[in-house]
């Protein structure tokens, strides 16, 4: 059902700036009803890794790289894109994956908190790549 109603310009434009900031912000509904940010999840994959031992990265200057790069003690490392629960990665992101899987890194997509703990698990214990 579509509902259209009549508003002023100026009431439009303070809500399409409103809604484009919770955006930017990471902010999406979840489908349990509550409102997890993809900046929560990235803030605790940061505190898990540094807690293990290891350093968390953050990724800039190349569009489609993933957020983060985990390295562990032992020389293990993997590129992490984050996301808030049930949202997946743009088709240049999935690119940059798959490249960085073609010349020998660990990639992974985490969009909840519970993929964490088996993403550093693999980390710990696994061969560098």
């Amino acid at each position: 059902m579509v509902v259209k109603v009549l508003i002023s310009n100026s009431l439009y434009r303070e809500l399409k700036i409103k809604i484009i900031k919770r955006y930017r912000n990471g902010y999406l509904h979840c489908h349990n009803g509550g409102n997890m940010l993809e900046k929560q999840i990235e803030r605790r994959l940061c505190d898990e890794v540094k807690s293990a031992g290891g350093m968390c990265l953050k990724q800039t200057g190349l569009a489609g790289i993933p957020d983060r790069l985990v390295v562990m003690p032992g020389g293990n490392c993997a590129f992490v894109e984050l996301k808030a629960p049930g949202e997946k990665p743009r088709k240049l992101q999935m690119a940059r994956i798959k490249q960085l899987r073609k010349l020998g890194f660990k990639c992974y997509v985490i969009d909840g908190i519970e993929q964490i703990k088996p993403v550093i698990d693999s980390l710990r214990g696994g061969d560098a790549k």
